[in-house]
């Protein structure tokens, strides 16, 4: 009985970590809105942010940890720099997902929907950088 339980339990756990994977895998790549965002979500659940102008002069970037779970987008910063008014490091955000796909996501934060596509590139996920 006490084998059976265990095994019941390692069943649901393995089923668990794999449906987790899968959506976490939903959100890996760079995402671009409307008006100079991008949002880089990494396998290994860093993110960078980077806000532009219209000239491409870069104003702000973030840089943290994500995690997909229970219908949210969560991040927590790490990393701030630029010259635009911005959350502080430390700050964890919680957005509510609407859709994600191949090439969308849409998410929502308080009133606001925030809906993105997917950059193309010749590497379909990104990896992390390598540390010297």
């Amino acid at each position: 009985m006490k084998f059976f339980a265990t095994a019941i339990l390692l069943g649901l756990f393995l089923s668990g970590c794999s449906r987790e994977d899968k959506t976490n895998s939903q959100f890996v790549g760079t995402w671009q809105h409307e008006g100079g965002f991008s949002m880089t979500l990494l396998a290994d659940h860093s993110f960078s942010s980077i806000f532009t102008t219209s000239n491409q002069a870069v104003v702000l970037t973030y840089q943290g940890t994500w995690l997909a779970k229970d219908d949210y987008l969560i991040s927590t910063t790490t990393n701030v720099s630029g010259i635009k008014r911005h959350e502080p490091v430390g700050s964890v955000e919680r957005f509510k997902v609407i859709e994600v796909d191949g090439n969308h996501l849409t998410i929502k934060s308080g009133d606001q929907i925030l809906s993105y596509k997917k950059e193309v590139t010749d590497d379909p996920v990104p990896q992390p950088a390598a540390h010297n």
